[in-house]
This record gives C-alpha cells, sequence and structure tokens, in this order.
C-alpha cells in the first residue's frame, strides 16, 4: 500500500482531555485518567485507514485528507486500505477484526446503521470504539444524464410512478444512505417503485451514470457535484433542508414536490473495540487540531460537507442507539432484511 506521506519528526506533545473534549469529548472519568498517562509517541510506524468505497470519489478523497494530517501531527506513515462493498459491512469488519494496537481506524458512516437494522452480522455499539462519532455530515444529489427527458424532480417522479420497477438507479447497495433516500421517498409518495443498482461505491454509480447504464442515481454531495458542475451531469435535488450553498440553484426534494423531507448521511472514524483509552484520547486530541486548521475546514466545505458539532462519547452513543432502533423499526415496516 502506497504511504499518505513519509514518516516525520513531528511528534504533538501530551496534553490533558480537555483538548478532545472541545471536539467531541466530555469524556468519562476513565477516558480523562488515561487522557493524562497519554504520551506523544504514537504505538506503532504505520497506521491504516480502512476506506468503503473505491479510490476516487468524496470519501476516498475525505479520508485520504485526514490521512495526510494525522500523518503530520503523529510523525508516523498513514497508508489507505480502500475496501468498498456491501454498503460499507466489509470495510466495517476489517475494522472490527484487526487488533487494537493503535495500527488500524476506518471511516464509518450512517448507512451502517441501515445495513445492522436489517440484520446484516453488525453490531456498532459492540464491534467499534469511536473516535470522532459523527465527525461530518452532507448531502445527496439525485441526478440524470444531461441526455435525459427528465428536467425537473417531479419529472422523474411522475415517470417512475407511471412506469412502476421499469426505471432503474444506482446506490452503494442496500442499506447504503443513497438506497435509503429512495426507501423514506416510497413512504411519501404513493406507488414509486424503481429498481436500485447496486456499486461498490457512489463514483461507481457516476460512472454507469455517464455511460447511460442506468436512468438516474442518488449519491453523496462530495462525489456527484463535481459532475454537476463540470455539466456531465443534471441535478434534480438535493436531499437537505435548505439548498446546497454548492449547488445554489437546485432545488431540494421539499421544494421539488415531496413536502417535509430531507436526508442526511453522517460519518466519523472508529476503532476496533478494544482500542485503549490512552490512543483514542490521543487521536481526539489531534483530530480536535485537524479540524481547527483553515486548509482543512476549506476542505470539507468545498466537498458540499460540513464538519458536525461537537458532542460527548455518550451523547453519541445515545444517539446511536436511538438510530438503531428507529431504523430498525422502519426496516421492520419496509420488509427489508439482507439475504
Amino acid at each position: 500500500m502506497q504511504s499518505f506521506i513519509n514518516r516525520r519528526q513531528v511528534l504533538i506533545h501530551g496534553t490533558q482531555a480537555a483538548a478532545a473534549a472541545s471536539l467531541l469529548a466530555g469524556p468519562s472519568q476513565v477516558l480523562a485518567q488515561a487522557a493524562a498517562q497519554s504520551t506523544a509517541k504514537w504505538p506503532v510506524d504505520t497506521l491504516k485507514i480502512i476506506i468503503p468505497a473505491p479510490a476516487g470519489g468524496g470519501v476516498d478523497a475525505t479520508c485520504r485528507r485526514v490521512g495526510e494530517r494525522l500523518a503530520a501531527h503523529l510523525g508516523i506513515n498513514v497508508v489507505p486500505d480502500n475496501k468498498p462493498g456491501a454498503a460499507g459491512l466489509l470495510s466495517s469488519k476489517a475494522i472490527a477484526s484487526a487488533a487494537p494496537d493503535g495500527g488500524t481506524v476506518g471511516f464509518i458512516h450512517s448507512g451502517l446503521v441501515s445495513v445492522q437494522a436489517m440484520g446484516g452480522r453488525l453490531d456498532l455499539l459492540k464491534e467499534f470504539r469511536p473516535v470522532v462519532g459523527r465527525f461530518s455530515e452532507a448531502q445527496f444529489i439525485v441526478a440524470v444524464h444531461p441526455d435525459s427527458k427528465y428536467r425537473s424532480f417531479a419529472d422523474l417522479l411522475k415517470e417512475i410512478a407511471a412506469q412502476p420497477g421499469k426505471l432503474n438507479y444506482g446506490t452503494g447497495g442496500q442499506g447504503s444512505p443513497g438506497h435509503m433516500v429512495f426507501e423514506r421517498l416510497k413512504e411519501r409518495v404513493p406507488g414509486l417503485n424503481a429498481q436500485d443498482v447496486p456499486f461498490k461505491g457512489a463514483i461507481e454509480s457516476v460512472n454507469a451514470l455517464l455511460a447511460k447504464d442506468i436512468d438516474f442515481l442518488i449519491g453523496v454531495m462530495s462525489t456527484v457535484q463535481v459532475q454537476v458542475k463540470s455539466g456531465r451531469l443534471r441535478a434534480l435535488a438535493v436531499t437537505g433542508n435548505t439548498r446546497s450553498a454548492h449547488l445554489p440553484d437546485v432545488p431540494t426534494v421539499a421544494e421539488a414536490g415531496v413536502p417535509g423531507f430531507f436526508y442526511l448521511t453522517w460519518a466519523g472514524f472508529f476503532g476496533p473495540a478494544k482500542l485503549p483509552d490512552r490512543w483514542v484520547i490521543t487521536l481526539q486530541e489531534v483530530f480536535a487540531k485537524i479540524v481547527k486548521e483553515p486548509d482543512f475546514q476549506q476542505f470539507i466545505a468545498s466537498n458540499g460537507s460540513q464538519i458536525s458539532p461537537p458532542e460527548s462519547a455518550a451523547d453519541f452513543e445515545t444517539f446511536l442507539r436511538e438510530s438503531i432502533a428507529r431504523e430498525t423499526a422502519v426496516m421492520t415496516r419496509l420488509g427489508l432484511k439482507t439475504g
């Protein structure tokens, strides 16, 4: 695997848990004690970042930028390890099964809540140790090829309703956030039915739409907006509760005909469940610094995402438990289960 950056003699100095608290902490007494004992020296020479997407998309770019900053702050090699497929299940299992020695962290997204809710052999509360629970949030774009006859989101919905099951769309697979956007739309729009074509990542569904192999896609902003701005794809709607500053002329789904609808995805960085407290705290301290760097903030914003407000570990666990319960109820109602 190719390094993000060569090993540097840049070591962070031990700080108190308050530095991490500014990002997501408010750590428990146990974590606070571990923080006081943390050292600047990372336990391994190379840190692997597991990426649940192919190279070239927005998720990949974000993970690689984070890797560059971690390498600079920790003074170690950081390498990318792309493991796309199964709506993030393959990559998440690679994180969960890694040795808890500081050698592996990975990108976890909200689609895995759906995967777990469908019975996808996953337990987000037991198999992982959150480092940054909700690191960022982003909305999705519903897009078509520029040659498509669908000029608006209303046009697309009308055609789908008129020909149930005929049109197909690309997502990151069953249970992925893009797939759940459409399932939530089906709850709001009677008779809506289109075929989900699963891909290993958003960039592959983009390529399929460019080749006119699918009728439309529902993809994360960071990957799809580049093609929209270049004119290679046409955006019909975005899934946020407000328009995107990057695509101000594109209406929200709510504006385009489904009142009250919005859908955002969140993402964070997790390690294996038994990652020691001291290394969790060290990573939290580093992330607290990274998110304050102007260049990094600009990069996240340019991808159509936003850095999430700080929250405590306890608050994130509560949020995650509630999300799993809510999504499980949705999956039961929709009859969605993994094979």
